[in-house]
């Protein structure tokens, strides 16, 4: 498979927001009672099939503790994709979110899409409306929606947004290097051409391919 179909995923958000279990839930289709705290980084790979084309995601599941956070941030290297989470029954982890973003910001590359997720949406009570989760991603310009890792509510369609995401952000660089590669290729020959060289006026002649 090639390289332009694998990408790297990072599940972001405090300790305790159910990002293991999103991973469990989506990879294995499944989840544990006795799911254990992350400590430090924990990896699995999923294959997707996007717009007929079969994609790898590599996926980082981080530690939400704040003495693994350096750690944490050498992950977000090349990173073209991050599930940035928050539980809809903790206020703190919601209020974590800008945190977290403000590192993506700071270690990720500019290119690198956010899909912010409420998880724990199955719960009776919450600490956090969906409102707010319309809030912060309006301001935040990230794509929101609630899940269940628990129930299995939105958890594939987490990843595969994301995934489609990520494919067409890949599908607009390519289409700029070309554009650029396009209009680097007319200026060299613009350069190497004398009778271009000549018009003062920009009139160029057929020889270029102006008309």
């Amino acid at each position: 498979m090639g390289h332009d179909n694998r990408f790297k995923v990072v599940l972001l958000g405090d300790s305790g927001v159910g990002k293991s279990t999103l991973l469990l839930q989506f990879t294995e289709n499944r989840t544990s009672s006795s799911q254990p705290t992350t400590i430090g980084i924990d990896y699995k790979k999923s294959n997707l099939v996007i717009e007929n084309q079969a994609i790898v995601l590599d996926i980082w599941d981080t530690a939400g503790q704040e003495r693994y956070r350096s750690l944490t941030r050498n992950h977000f290297r090349n990173a073209q994709g991050v599930v940035l989470m928050y539980s809809v029954d903790n206020e703190q982890s919601y209020h974590s979110v800008s945190q977290w973003q403000a590192d993506i910001e700071r270690y990720c590359p500019p290119q690198t899409r956010v899909l912010i997720i409420g998880n724990k949406c199955d719960l009776p009570s919450r600490a956090v409306p969906v409102e707010q989760g319309l809030l912060i991603s309006s301001r935040l310009g990230a794509p929101f929606m609630e899940s269940s890792a628990k129930e299995n509510v939105n958890v594939r369609t987490t990843f595969h947004l994301l995934a489609k995401m990520m494919l067409d952000e890949r599908k607009s660089m390519n289409q700029s290097d070309k554009m650029e590669q396009l209009l680097q290729e007319k200026l060299i020959k613009l350069d190497k051409c004398d009778c271009c060289q000549r018009s003062l006026q920009n009139t160029y002649h057929q020889c270029c391919g102006y008309f």
